[in-house]
């Protein structure tokens, strides 16, 4: 694995299947620390993706999950 990226000392990384096709893996502090973007310090999705430079859809699952468990829904 090949380390593509620092934010924040979480390290992202690429699994090398294929030259065409390569998938994200993301530590799951990065994740909550790209939710806390937008639910602590007034991100919004897409600014936090273009800082992040990651998907909008995934910072909206991330997000989701946080702020649900902060208003008592269980998944």
């Amino acid at each position: 694995m090949t380390p593509i990226t620092n934010v924040g000392g979480n390290i992202a990384t690429i699994n090398e299947a294929s030259d065409d096709q390569k998938a994200t893996f993301l530590s799951p502090e990065f994740k909550q620390k790209a939710a806390s973007l937008v639910l602590d310090r007034g991100y919004t999705i897409p600014r936090a993706s273009v800082s992040l430079e990651t998907g909008e859809s995934a910072i909206q699952r991330w997000v989701i999950q946080p702020s649900e468990k902060r208003d008592g829904v269980t998944p």
